[in-house]
């Protein structure tokens, strides 16, 4: 089995990155639901205004392509992690028994 550890250079060094420093989660969450609430009241704002005209019902409601794209992000990223689950392999993958058990005697070699 293989016993390669791979530590990434923040760690060795001690060097964060700009979405590594503390409290950078929190000024994140609270930028998407700022500009969340931004875009909501934008929606709400043009559809009192005038300028959005709904094609069916649901396209009538002032916050339809806010839940729009949360429900299609939320859709890529449930399909992103199923397909990477799907397509990973063991870590052990490459480390294999059958590699380690080779006949040594050179029978059926040339």
């Amino acid at each position: 089995m293989s016993d390669n550890h791979h530590t990434p250079a923040s760690e060795e060094t001690g060097d964060t990155g700009f979405f590594e420093k503390p409290g950078m989660r929190k000024i994140l969450w609270v930028a998407l639901l700022a500009s969340c609430a931004i875009f909501a009241a934008l929606g709400i704002y043009g559809m009192v205004a005038g300028w959005m005209h709904p094609y069916f019902t649901l396209d009538g409601l002032p916050v339809f392509y806010a839940l729009a794209g949360a429900i299609v992000a939320a859709v890529l990223g449930a399909g992103g992690r199923l397909l990477s689950e799907a397509l990973t392999k063991p870590s052990d993958y490459y480390d294999s028994p059958a590699d380690e058990t080779r006949p040594d005697d050179g029978e059926g070699r040339p």
